[in-house]
């Protein structure tokens, strides 16, 4: 997505999912913009995210790996983090 690709920031993505995994996502990625992490879930776990407790939680652990922003994608998760197609 036009981002290179560095140790740096695999670690970082790491970290954050590591973060989520801990609170018991399970299939959860963070997708690396510079200082924003976009996460996707799938449509059975994203509520859980959106309770004040776990969401809190969620973005101190996100942030503690060096993100500025979190940010939930609406769209959910899509393996490879590929687009969806038009009209879906």
């Amino acid at each position: 997505h036009g981002i290179p690709v560095t140790i740096e920031r695999l670690g970082q993505v790491e970290r954050a999912e590591a973060a989520l995994r801990s609170l018991g996502f399970r299939s959860v990625r963070v997708r690396h913009h510079e200082t924003i992490a976009r996460i996707e879930l799938p449509p059975d776990e994203r509520a859980r995210l959106l309770d004040p407790t776990v969401a809190g939680q969620a973005v101190q652990g996100v942030k503690a790996a060096g993100y500025q922003f979190v940010v939930l994608d609406l769209e959910g998760y899509r393996p490879g983090g590929r687009p969806t197609p038009p009209g879906r």
